[in-house]
């Protein structure tokens, strides 16, 4: 977690506490897991 920037990490404690938060949260949510998921994958690659 910690190469990820604080906006994402805020993020993503938002999508855990709040799963179901609005409908137009929802694409909100795949575009921070699919940057997440980016970046988790850039960082195995270096």
């Amino acid at each position: 977690m910690g190469l990820l920037p604080p906006e994402v990490i805020n993020k993503i404690r938002n999508i855990i506490k709040n799963p179901l938060n609005s409908q137009e949260g929802e694409t909100d949510i795949l575009m921070t897991k699919l940057n997440y998921l980016k970046l988790r994958g850039a960082g195995l690659d270096d």
